[in-house]
């Protein structure tokens, strides 16, 4: 009984797990349901329709409409096989022997195939029916006593170009879901097609469709309502031996066009105002859309209609608002963190995990800047700093490196840890050089604003260390530790002794040897460490 069904109203069915042979044959199933039902409706209103003869009707039926169909047939079935060709070689190939063309033609061919579908119907299968229909006519005329005038014949062929049409939009919508399961599948397996490609496919707006769609709906049943009518009306008359009174057919014909055409304006005028209302929804979305592609969240999109339309835009509104309010933390994030690590919490959540990473570290921290503090004011003190750490942020940056925390005065970057970076330690030490030429230009627009200059000392190390989320879980910071951070701090602090600015381990040392000029300083002992270190001032 579901098969049966099925047959007859090929909508709303799942083809999870079907081969490429079964695909083509639902799609066969799908194209001889999208003909019965016009077929029937077409054999009614020859049966019915015509005032035809009991042998006319039978004679029809059983040799006329089967030709007719026969060569409907035979032109679908070639052109569909040819349609289909792409699509079936993409579902028949093995997945390890698929390249990237066959399934973008699977693709752009499955995209096109409700459109090829009612060109098959309207260019070909249609006119073949026309053929076949009136070539058995004239046999049948000439040959059997079929004895159907020509009026009758171009009613009969009208009928049929009415019902090719509803074989058209049939089938349009029919083929929908099972072409929807190929571009799934072919989405798997190349993901989404370029622009290039998407040419390919062939535009069909809303508004395009809903015109189609209520023109032929409406405008047939008009016609053939009222030329059956006057058939039936000549067909009684002429019964009744009323043959006189056939003068008023004339004035009934214009009558009838009269009728249907004002009935078909009143139909498309209002057809066309919902055409124009629904496409100018979808236009509104999709313009907001680009625009939220493009970056752009300043959109809010007014609710004109009651209809569905009405909670979608209530929804994009709210999707809006949301990715507002995720852009202001990501904001807030990056401006608290790096942006890398940012992002990374935006798209995964907070984790305590951690791991060891090989990585540089640059501890850089003002001179004096207690002893300059206490002539300042609180808000002077938090001015200053603020310009330092944006004049030396950007250094840092530039070299691929994040600042990990702000220590009032001090500050700590660190290079290769949140994204891989195999020259980590050259960056390290061009940081810092940049962070002296950035410090320079600095210090000329404090004097010449009459304001006290900054002095910075820098130590860099390498090293293992181990990078992680630190904390609780109601508060956590994500941090770097280890023995090469503290050293880093360490050797900072033998700028003060030296009247250096830039220190760096031997480590470091040796692995920027011959790209920069350093100056070796006498081993000293530091905090924490039994043996004396050796250390480097860069010039």
């Amino acid at each position: 009984m579901n098969n049966l069904l099925r047959f007859f109203w090929p909508f709303n069915i799942s083809y999870t797990g079907m081969g490429g042979d079964e695909v083509y044959q639902e799609l066969r199933a799908i194209c001889i349901a999208g003909a019965f039902w016009p077929v029937s409706m077409g054999t009614l209103l020859f049966y019915f329709g015509l005032a035809l003869t009991s042998y006319q009707q039978l004679l029809g039926i059983l040799l006329i409409l089967p030709a007719g169909g026969l060569g409907m047939y035979a032109a679908g079935r070639v052109v569909l096989r040819r349609d289909f060709r792409p699509i079936r070689l993409f579902l028949e190939t093995d997945s390890d022997q698929l390249d990237a063309d066959i399934v973008i033609e699977a693709t752009i061919q499955a995209k096109n195939f409700q459109i090829y579908s009612v060109r098959r119907i309207l260019l070909y299968q249609a006119p073949a029916f026309a053929v076949a229909f009136s070539l058995m006519t004239l046999i049948g005329n000439l040959f059997m006593g079929f004895g159907v005038e020509l009026w009758q014949a171009l009613v009969a062929l009208m009928v049929a170009l009415m019902m090719g049409i509803a074989h058209a939009i049939f089938e349009y919508y029919a083929v929908g879901g099972l072409m929807f399961h190929i571009v799934s599948l072919a989405h798997e397996q190349c993901g989404e097609l370029s622009p290039e490609q998407r040419k390919r496919i062939i535009p069909l707006n809303m508004r395009r469709k809903l015109l189609f769609v209520s023109t032929f709906v409406v405008l047939p049943p008009m016609i053939i309502l009222g030329t059956t009518m006057l058939i039936d009306i000549r067909h009684f008359l002429l019964q009744l031996g009323y043959e006189d009174a056939l003068g008023f057919i004339p004035g009934m014909v214009g009558w009838m066009l009269l009728i249907v055409a004002v009935g078909f304006l009143m139909s498309l005028m209002i057809f066309l105002r919902m055409a124009d209302e629904a496409g100018d929804s979808v236009s509104e979305l999709s313009d907001a859309m680009t625009k939220v592609e493009e970056g752009n969240l300043n959109i809010t999109l007014l609710e004109r209609t009651s209809d569905e339309f009405s909670d979608i835009y209530r929804r994009f509104n709210r999707m809006v608002k949301e990715l507002m309010e995720r852009e202001r933390l990501r904001d807030a994030f990056g401006r608290y963190m790096a942006k890398e690590l940012a992002d990374d919490v935006m798209q995964n959540g907070t984790s305590f995990d951690s791991k060891e990473v090989h990585a540089s570290v640059l501890f850089a921290d003002i001179r004096d800047f207690t002893a300059m503090s206490e002539k300042m004011s609180a808000e002077e003190v938090v001015s200053i700093l603020n310009q330092y750490f944006s004049v030396v942020e950007p250094t840092i940056k530039e070299e691929g490196g994040w600042i990990n925390k702000f220590g009032g005065d001090s500050l700590l970057a660190v290079f290769g840890v949140l994204t891989p970076q195999p020259d980590h330690i050259n960056h390290a030490v061009q940081a810092a050089l940049k962070m002296r030429a950035a410090l320079h230009e600095f210090n000329i627009t404090q004097e010449d604003a009459g304001k006290h200059p900054l002095r910075i000392g820098m130590g860099i190390h390498c090293g293992k260390m181990v990078a992680g989320s630190v904390g609780s879980q109601e508060r956590m910071e994500f941090t770097v530790i280890g023995d090469t951070v503290n050293m880093a701090s360490r050797i900072e602090g033998l700028n003060k002794k030296w009247g250096t600015d830039i220190l760096i381990s031997e480590d470091v040392a040796k692995a920027t040897e011959g790209t920069i000029t350093i100056e070796a300083m006498p081993e000293t002992h530091v905090h924490g460490k039994s043996q004396p270190i050796q250390v480097f001032a860069v010039k």
